[in-house]
């Protein structure tokens, strides 16, 4: 479960950070009718004996991460998240709902690999590139998911990719040369941090 849907340690990197879910009030924006469901769900996972679990100053993400990294068993994951596409490997597959139940797709790194060109591991720094406006992620101006793809095939993760970009190297993919300079910004804005 969601103990904190927007981490302020989230926040402090990417202040756009779900900024659109933000109530007036400063809480999340959630829907009235869902609050009284939220207790009779618990009371019936735990009456058919599914466990939650959940850590203040965290999301749910980030807890079933944890869990699915400490454990050596096998792993399914099952969510609508894309960010959870990173933790596939040998022993997690993600089953993805993203298009319902009734439509999960077993995401294995392969089939990562498949669909968004990247290796699962470096799915969160494609999303970075690329941008996600479901959790408020903007993005590098002029960078889509083709390049996303290629910049994070060619170089691994942001940290290679703002190396790259810093030293001027001549392996980014067409289009992507005309973006090295807000790269080069965006590299320094993360040095900087």
């Amino acid at each position: 479960l969601d103990l904190d849907w927007r981490p302020a340690f989230r926040v402090a990197l990417v202040p756009s950070y779900k900024a659109h879910r933000v109530a007036p009030d400063g809480s999340e924006a959630i829907p009235p009718t869902l609050l009284p469901q939220i207790p009779q769900l618990l009371d019936v996972l735990g009456a058919v004996g599914l466990a939650c679990a959940n850590a203040d100053g965290f999301e749910a993400d980030d807890v079933m991460a944890t869990l699915a990294a400490r454990d050596d068993a096998s792993v399914d994951i099952i969510s609508g998240d894309r960010d959870m596409l990173a933790l596939a490997d040998d022993r997690v597959t993600v089953c993805y709902a993203g298009k319902g139940i009734a439509k999960l797709e077993d995401m294995t790194p392969a089939r990562v690999l498949a669909k968004y060109g990247v290796p699962a591991a470096h799915y969160p720094d494609f999303a970075a590139l690329r941008g996600d406006p479901s959790d408020g992620l903007p993005g590098v101006p002029g960078v889509g998911e083709k390049t996303a793809a290629a910049l994070v095939g060619r170089f691994g993760p942001i940290e290679d990719i703002v190396a790259a970009a810093t030293a001027g190297d001549d392996g980014f993919p067409a289009g992507a040369a005309g973006k090295r300079s807000e790269e080069r910004r965006v590299g320094k804005e993360c040095r900087s941090r």
